[in-house]
C-alpha cells in the first residue's frame, strides 16, 4: 500500500545532523508536536515523488494522478 512504501521511504533517507528521520514511519503523526510537522515537512519532498501516480485508484486516469503527483511536489519544492 501507498502507506507502507512511504514509511520505508522514510526510514531509507539518510542522517544528516539537525534532521530528524522517522525511523517508525508516521504511525504518530496524530501526537506529533509543531517541531515534529516541521521536521517531517523537511524530508516529504523526497519520499512523495511518484506515489500518487504509483498508488492512483482506478477511478482516476494516469495523467491526472501524475498531475497530482507533480503539484504536490511543487508545493514542497
Amino acid at each position: 500500500a501507498a502507506i507502507d512504501k512511504l514509511d520505508q521511504r522514510l526510514s531509507n533517507i539518510q542522517r544528516f545532523p539537525g534532521l530528524k528521520i522517522f525511523k517508525e514511519g508516521l504511525k504518530n503523526i496524530k501526537q506529533f508536536i509543531a517541531d515534529e510537522y516541521r521536521n517531517m515537512m523537511k524530508v516529504f519532498l523526497f519520499i512523495v515523488e511518484g506515489l500518487i501516480k504509483k498508488y492512483h485508484k482506478a477511478s482516476i486516469e494516469k495523467n491526472v494522478a501524475k498531475h497530482y503527483d507533480n503539484t504536490l511536489v511543487n508545493i514542497y519544492y
